[in-house]
């Protein structure tokens, strides 16, 4: 699947208005996400610019491989790979999704830590549309994404949310995380 998003920090003020403005709009599916992340030791899936994570949510555990294609004007455009899997395990096996391309020489990832998300989805002209509160190795963080088909709805609903074109594109969750790990924060 491909995945299309803008992305962008923001603060708890503007959260909370974007909460407020959103709520008007349409209604909204509020729920917690943990994402557990894995890699190798050295790091090799975070500096290849691809995240693989379990999702838990709502009850339902999902294996994720996201491999970051290219970042366009706004956007962010990844390739995903999922499947459904049983638990979270301090270690996955390799190959995991071998159609994704994954060096070859990787027995196994490790488990990194975990990312829990207090999420909001809207449904917005085809779009959804999260409004998050990340929180992850004693830091936190908000943030609002929007994943679409068409990039000028997208940027159109953007303008109308008073996202400012420079500030579309930011670090994605998996990025703030190994930073803060690594003690690059």
């Amino acid at each position: 699947m491909l995945e299309q998003e803008i992305k962008t920090l923001i603060d708890q003020k503007t959260h909370q208005a974007l909460s407020a403005a959103l709520d008007e709009m349409s209604p909204a599916a509020r729920y917690l996400q943990i994402n557990y992340y894995y890699d190798t030791p050295d790091l090799l899936l975070y500096n290849t610019r691809r995240t693989l994570r379990i999702r838990q949510q709502t009850g339902a555990l999902t294996l994720e491989l996201k491999c970051s294609k290219r970042i366009e004007e706004h956007s962010r455009v990844s390739r995903e790979f999922s499947k459904s899997i049983a638990a979270v395990t301090k270690t996955l096996p390799a190959p995991l999704f071998p159609e994704a391309d994954l060096p070859e020489d990787v027995t196994e990832y490790l488990l990194q830590g975990q990312l829990a998300t207090l999420r909001q989805d809207y449904q917005i002209n085809g779009m959804t549309v999260s409004l998050d509160h990340n929180f992850y190795l004693g830091f936190e963080d908000w943030e609002l994404e929007i994943e679409y088909t068409d990039a000028n709805e997208a940027l159109l609903l953007a303008e109308r949310l008073i996202i400012e074109p420079d500030k579309m594109i930011s670090s994605g969750k998996y990025h703030r995380f190994i930073k803060a790990l690594t003690g690059g924060i």
